[in-house]
């Protein structure tokens, strides 16, 4: 599952209320879960960095990974321009995602 939160949907559209990190995670994880649970399924969630760090979001990615799904790595900032960024940039990018996943 590729849990881009409403902020990435809306700076990929170029509208400014991106800055505002507008959240619809916080709806979907849980009947995500309820789902997952009724299809007795695991899935691999990939969480954007940022959002690992909203205290608000933590406590459902602490559940997602409770109960045994796995936590992916979908980079710390969800940029536009990946493609454009050096090896190091990147690299870095994937690392403070990751030291986050770790965390949880």
């Amino acid at each position: 599952m590729d849990l881009d939160n409403l902020w990435t949907y809306l700076r990929t559209f170029g509208d400014s209320r991106w800055h505002e990190y507008p959240d619809f995670l916080a709806t979907g994880i849980p009947r995500l879960l309820d789902l997952f649970d009724e299809l007795s399924t695991k899935a691999t969630f990939f969480i954007v960095g940022r959002d690992l760090e909203s205290a608000a979001l933590r406590p459902l990615f602490e559940e997602l990974a409770r109960r045994g799904h796995e936590i992916g790595n979908h980079s710390y900032d969800h940029s536009l321009d990946y493609a454009a960024r050096d090896q190091a940039t990147l690299d870095d990018d994937l690392e403070r995602s990751e030291d986050l996943i770790r965390a949880l």
